[in-house]
This record gives structure tokens, C-alpha cells and sequence, in this order.
């Protein structure tokens, strides 16, 4: 069973800050993936390029996560999830018109999505852990 690893206070605030730095770099990174789907999709290169950016981002967050106390197996499934949700995200952005200041928007969003794991990231390690059990087995 996962559990969240203690720190004390100053540590998880520091856990918080760069989580939500990661979180804003994610973001970044997944405007740069949008604009390779847009601008160079017929390149061989843009498909694999997008991969990249991806791979990066979950790396990022997971690094985010562990640092916040989740188990390596917990931060990596949250750090996907979370890839997934702000690829959504940066597809949402770049068809928002200039005048709604989309880049904002987006790391807005994303902190948003990013609240829960850093209000109550022990209740979110014990629904990954449940996560992963329903689909791996024990």
C-alpha cells in the first residue's frame, strides 16, 4: 500500500512551490506540443518531437510529486494523469481567441487541476494506490 512519506512543514511548503513551478513548466511544454501538431505536422519528426515534450512533462510532475512525499510508482501515475489532463488543456488554448489571454488561462487551469494533490495529497496517493491496484492487481 502507497503512503504519502512525511516532511515537515517548510520542506512540503518548498514540495508545493515547485510542484506548482512543474506544473507551469508542463504547461509551456505542452504549448510547444500543440504548436508542432499545428505548425509541422508534416514533418516525420514533429509525431516523435511530441512524445518527447510529453515523456518531459510526466517526468517533471512526477519529480514534483515525489518531492511533495508520494511513493516513486504513486507520483509517476499521478505525474501521466496529470500529462493528460494539460495535454487537453494546451489543445482548449490554442482555440481560445488572444482576447481571453490563453497562455494565462491554461497555467490557470492548470493549477487548478494541480489543487487537490496539494491539499490533500495523502487522500490522492490512497486513490492512486486504489487506482493502480483495480488495474495491475496486487
Amino acid at each position: 500500500m502507497w503512503a504519502l512519506q512525511p516532511r515537515d512543514d517548510t520542506e512540503r511548503t518548498l514540495a508545493r512551490l515547485a510542484l506548482l513551478a512543474a506544473v507551469a513548466g508542463a504547461v509551456r511544454l505542452e504549448e510547444l506540443g500543440e504548436y508542432l501538431r499545428r505548425e509541422e505536422h508534416r514533418a516525420w519528426w514533429a509525431g516523435h518531437g511530441r512524445d518527447v515534450i510529453n515523456g518531459a512533462a510526466v517526468l517533471v510532475l512526477s519529480a514534483g510529486l515525489v518531492l511533495l512525499g508520494f511513493p516513486a510508482p504513486a507520483a509517476f501515475l499521478g505525474g501521466g494523469l496529470m500529462t493528460l489532463t494539460l495535454t487537453g488543456v494546451s489543445a482548449l488554448e490554442a482555440r481560445l481567441p488572444e482576447r481571453l489571454h490563453p497562455r494565462a488561462m491554461a497555467i490557470a487551469m492548470g493549477m487548478v487541476i494541480v489543487l487537490p494533490l496539494l491539499l490533500w495529497p495523502a487522500e490522492v496517493v490512497d486513490q492512486l494506490d486504489d487506482l493502480a491496484t483495480a488495474l495491475f492487481g496486487d
